[in-house]
């Protein structure tokens, strides 16, 4: 009790929410007021000897490996300082996070705002940011289609902990926000919310400059996440956001109840190496990554994906000189634009000469509803002449085709989704490699449609023999257990938590069939040998037949001959 009454007083309070709406905890959204679990407190005292904060000249303060840790290892666990729906997205009660249903929405009696029940409208009266609300009543969402108008919880939410936690303000308004520069933009979205966040909402309770601030702070540091209800939100950490980019992070993260961050090691890292996770999905083109840190980030990638034009031998972001059969056209960043050069002619290509060839095909997968093997070589055939197997494009294609076949049980149809997701956990083995979620479902994935190649196989009269069927088993289950180690990697209070046990399940009706197989061939084994030892034994007995046969004879012929001199 004395330990938890410590650990009450040394760490900030959460708030859990009331039990109708959700389990999970949420920062701002609750009725009770709770601290974390002592266990919780003692655990992060031992993850600080995983990394520490250095500063280098002209960088901001990141974080590097204290030591080595091995992957899979948890490096630390962030909690929340402020949590929001994102921006722009479907409707979000403001109370405990859950998306809202046409049939369950009510409205706050005092700001009008959407809620998930009447429990969370109720609730929402007494929070402090229910009354900034109401002072204008003409941005909360009006119906239940995706809105806009969430974007000014998030920054209103920062504002408001200078009244209830003057520290994490402090710390809020000390993160990199690159204000200036977004001044300078002048992008009209970013200075509208801030003026009317200003104007009709704190009104004179912070100046411009501070609501300027605290707004650049979210767009540079807050990240996405999920609720276990599926609503698509944003977090502010004090941690995480210490985290440099690379392309190819080093670094994991989940998501889990109460919006914690565990962040754990995806591969191994030595002592005093740089831990990195990667602003952007790690299958985004290199046109589309650098426009986002340039715009979002302010800052230019080079990381070693970046700086490679074959981006790790994938050439995911290159395509074919129009004018050279087979040659690659070698990226090159520019302060505008980004060219494409190729090294045999010289023929440079922009982003907008090859944007209409890619939007073409990706129209056409993405139209598709369903779709025959026949109709995937068509346009496969139209990928050959431009882009590389395993070109962005490419990629996304195989996407829609998965998405279009994963209900077609026909053979044929069988065996290309299992080549296309072969192909695609060896594009994601290289673009983020280690124990990451996204590698962890792609392994899970391939196994299970190669085990159902497998199983085709064994109940066609046309099939392959039992040891190429055995082949395939074995085959799924590697895939199996490598993501299956993977799944086990995931929190108990994660989105993915449960994926470890439908992976062990298939896994296991993998080595079920690998051993039936097995015992197929082994018994087909015994009777060739069983038939074999009968087939000998008739041998010798005819080889004793021939062998004793002229004895016989020649005895016979003696006895004659015998008998013939007695009567002579």
């Amino acid at each position: 009790m004395q330990n938890e009454m410590k650990c009450y007083l040394a760490c900030p309070l959460i708030e859990v929410m009331d039990p109708v709406c959700s389990s999970a905890v949420r920062r701002g959204t609750a009725v009770l007021q709770t601290p974390l679990p002592h266990r919780y407190c003692r655990t992060q005292k031992a993850l600080k000897k995983n990394y520490k904060g250095l500063t280098k000249p002209k960088l901001c303060r990141f974080l590097t490996s204290s030591r080595k840790i091995a992957a899979g290892s948890v490096i630390f666990v962030d909690k929340p300082l402020v949590i929001a729906p994102l921006p722009f997205g479907n409707l979000v009660c403001l109370t405990c996070n859950d998306l809202i249903k046409k049939e369950s929405m009510h409205r706050c009696a005092m700001c009008n705002w959407p809620m998930c029940s009447m429990e969370c409208s109720d609730s929402h009266i007494s929070k402090p940011e229910c009354s900034y609300l109401s002072r204008d009543k003409s941005c909360c969402p009006e119906d239940l289609e995706p809105t806009g108008k969430y974007n000014t919880i998030a920054t209103l939410r920062c504002l408001l902990l200078n009244y209830t936690n003057q520290e994490e303000f402090n710390l809020i308004l000390s993160m990199v926000s690159h204000v200036e520069s977004r001044i300078k933009d002048n992008k009209k979205g970013f200075i509208d919310t801030v003026n009317f966040i200003s104007d009709s909402i704190v009104k004179d309770e912070f100046d411009r400059k501070t609501v300027y601030t605290v707004y650049s702070v979210l767009a540079s540091n807050a990240i996405g996440i999920r609720s276990n209800q599926g609503a698509c939100l944003r977090a502010l950490y004090p941690i995480h956001r210490l985290l440099n980019h690379s392309c190819i992070p080093n670094v994991h993260l989940t998501d889990m109840d109460g919006g914690l961050l565990e962040v754990r090691a995806a591969c191994d890292i030595g002592a005093n190496e740089e831990l990195c996770a990667t602003y952007t999905p790690s299958v985004t083109p290199l046109w589309e990554r650098q426009h986002i840190f340039k715009d979002s980030y302010h800052f230019t990638c080079t990381c070693a994906r970046c700086n490679d034009p074959t981006e790790k031998g994938t050439y995911f972001s290159s395509h074919k000189c129009h004018k050279c059969i087979d040659v690659f056209m070698v990226p090159n960043q520019t302060e505008e634009t980004l060219l494409w050069t190729c090294s045999k002619c010289n023929n440079q290509e922009s982003y907008e000469d090859i944007k209409p060839v890619m939007d073409q095909i990706l129209n056409e997968s993405e139209s598709w509803k369903t779709c025959t093997a026949h109709e995937v070589h068509l346009l496969m055939e139209k990928l050959h002449p431009r882009f590389h197997s395993q070109h962005f494009v490419a990629m996304k294609v195989t996407q829609d085709v998965i998405r279009t076949l994963q209900d077609n049980a026909s053979e044929l149809e069988i065996r290309l989704r299992a080549h296309i997701m072969k192909n695609l956990a060896n594009l994601y083995s290289v673009l983020e490699p280690g124990l990451t979620r996204r590698r962890g479902m792609t392994l899970m994935e391939t196994g299970s449609v190669i085990l159902e190649v497998a199983l085709k196989d064994f109940h066609s009269n046309n099939g392959p023999g039992y040891s190429q069927i055995l082949r395939q088993a074995l085959h799924s289950i590697d895939y199996l257990d490598e993501a299956l180690s993977i799944h086990k990697l995931e929190p108990a209070n994660s989105r993915g938590h449960g994926m470890k046990h439908i992976t062990a399940l298939k896994l296991m009706l993998a080595h079920k069939f690998k051993d039936k197989i097995r015992g197929i061939m082994l018994e087909n084994i015994r009777q060739k040998v069983q038939s074999s030892v009968s087939l000998q034994v008739e041998d010798e007995a005819l080889s004793t037949k021939i062998v004793i046969g002229p004895k016989d004879n020649e005895e016979k012929c003696t006895k004659e001959t015998n008998t013939d001199i007695r009567e002579e």
